[in-house]
């Protein structure tokens, strides 16, 4: 039977007259309540005070939590196993239940599905935790965190992902999607460290497009270097940051560098890359020192059916693939809408010469039939790519369709290739040159341009076959010799840029700042990344090397 209050029988005039509000038997709190755990505690402990803490992962998952509580993960031994939320659990975006860890707790090490898990469930916090795995994922794969929404579950929201540190997952940290309609909306990861894990370092994924499984996805200030990728399987492993399935994301101010060493697929990896997704910012980060056995391993993409989306302000240097990869290829619907802007790309493509700095990839040949890329603006980028390869600063093959190239700097002049390649591009393609400065180097007879075979010597030359281009110009190399990241970066930040009024086509969404953070207004007359800035040339190198 439920304790009647002191009160009860007492008159409400006397309760009022002496100001009694409590008895010596309080009702207790209806939460929320913090449960500690610890490997030194005991699960059959209440869990509510450090000294009563319970022992296991196990136990703090079968404990239903309730909107704003939390889970404090303490002690100076790991905890071992998995930390599950379902759909039991937490629920209201408002409120939502905290998952974190004192200071100097050690971490989870990981077993089973992943160290925490988050299923068909809205409202929670993780911050302020690290996860590891130690075993080899040969029996069961274990990511670091995963979301996951179960088939039929429907849209889940109100996640948060801060502050977290991954080790040897085998995806760091993964958003899944059952199918169209079951998935994440409003997902943040903010300063997560993911390092050494398998087949991929951040990634969501679900159904194909349109039928998008995740909106409104943020990724920010987040670093994943050496995923190895699996050596010996058909599809990409070994990228940092992967979009898939998604409406709407940001991804910002994140690295992504040493990912793909082990990988040989014939497809990928990349640093950070999307795809079957539509209006995706990516917007100052920096993938770097990104490889692969095989094929890509370069440093950003838009993938198979992104459309709507924007690769900006972003560095891309030491790839073995190219610095910015667009493609539409079999088994995926074609991508278009897309803009490419204010990106440096430098020393890309070493492995060899199939991509450019920048490549736009069609399908694989110019029929009908293949996927394509279309109405696609390619502008204000500096890309100086690998000279040991011959790889072409821009590199175009296949089904395209409306690609407009303008006030872009393509210098091939350190290496032997042209400035500008295409590979099997239709009459009909509609690319267009629009003031691109172009070099090439002086001591060979290289064409500028080397379209399907044919050799343009000449900017000139190329506008007289390319319908719509104009105004293109060669120039003396700004490249100084030495092909260190540190020296070009250090040119592109003293060159006075060079500015070439055209008509060019409108952005719906004009850009406001070029790579460096100087101040641009469209339409831009200067060509390359960085514009001209009223400050000293010193402040104006440091905000080049500046990490935005």
């Amino acid at each position: 039977m439920k304790r009647i209050s002191c009160l009860v029988f007492a008159p409400l005039a006397t309760i009022a007259v002496l100001g009694l509000v409590s008895c010596s038997n309080p009702p207790v709190s209806a939460g929320p309540f913090t449960y500690y755990v610890s490997a030194d505690g005991d699960d059959s402990a209440t869990g509510l005070k450090r000294e009563s803490a319970w022992k296991t992962l196990e136990r703090a998952s079968e404990h239903h939590l309730q909107p704003g509580d939390t889970i404090m993960l303490i002690g100076m031994k790991p905890l071992i196993g998995e930390l599950s939320l379902d759909s039991a659990d937490a629920g209201d975006p408002a409120k939502p239940v905290r998952v974190t860890a004192d200071k100097d707790f050690p971490g989870i090490e990981a077993e089973g599905p992943a160290g925490i898990t988050i299923i068909d469930t809205s409202g929670v916090i993780v911050e302020d935790i690290s996860v590891s795995v130690a075993h080899d994922h040969s029996e069961i794969p274990t990511d670091g965190i995963l979301l996951h929404a179960t088939e039929g579950s429907g849209s889940h929201s109100d996640i948060t992902v801060q502050r977290v540190r991954i080790t040897g997952a085998y995806n760091g940290i993964a958003a899944s999607s059952g199918g169209a309609g079951d998935g994440f909306d409003e997902v943040t990861i903010q300063d997560a460290v993911v390092s050494d894990c398998i087949r991929n370092g951040i990634i969501t994924y679900g159904p194909s497009a349109p039928d998008y499984g995740h909106k409104n996805i943020h990724i920010l200030d987040s670093v994943v270097s050496g995923t190895k990728g699996i050596n010996g399987i058909d599809k990409n492993s070994g990228s940092g940051i992967v979009i898939g399935s998604v409406a709407d994301a940001v991804i910002e101010r994140n690295e992504a560098y040493n990912n793909g060493v082990l990988s040989n697929a014939d497809e990928g990896p990349i640093g950070i890359w999307t795809h079957d997704a539509t209006r995706i910012l990516v917007r100052d980060n920096r993938s770097y020192d990104n490889s692969s056995q095989h094929s890509d391993g370069g440093g950003f993409g838009l993938d198979i059916a992104t459309t709507n989306s924007t690769l900006e302000r972003n560095y891309s240097y030491n790839n073995a693939g190219p610095g910015f990869l667009l493609i539409a290829h079999q088994g995926g619907s074609s991508s278009g809408e897309n803009i490419v802007r204010y990106n440096t790309s430098i020393g890309d493509s070493w492995l060899n010469a199939y991509h450019g700095g920048i490549s736009v990839i069609g399908g694989f040949s110019s029929a009908a039939s293949e996927p394509r890329i279309e109405d696609t603006k390619i502008h204000h980028n500096t890309v100086f790519p690998a000279p040991s390869s011959g790889a072409a600063a821009l590199k175009l093959r296949g089904n395209l369709n409306g690609i407009s190239v303008h006030h872009n700097i393509f210098d091939t002049s350190a290496g032997y290739a042209p400035a500008v390649a295409a590979i099997d591009v239709s009459a009909d393609s509609k690319v267009s040159f629009i003031a691109n400065q172009l070099a090439v180097n002086t001591f060979t007879s290289l064409p500028v341009f080397d379209w399907n075979g044919e050799y343009m010597q000449t900017p000139d030359h190329a506008e007289t076959l390319l319908p719509d281009s104009f105004d293109n110009f060669e120039y003396a190399p700004i490249y100084p010799g030495g092909y260190e990241i540190s020296t070009v970066l250090d040119t592109i930040a003293w060159t006075k840029p060079v500015a070439v009024s055209s008509a060019v086509p409108a952005d719906s969404s004009p850009a406001t700042l070029d790579l460096a953070g100087n101040a641009v207004e469209e339409p831009n007359p200067y060509v390359g990344a960085i514009n001209p800035v009223s400050s000293d040339q010193n402040a104006r190198r440091q905000n080049t090397f500046q990490k935005r």
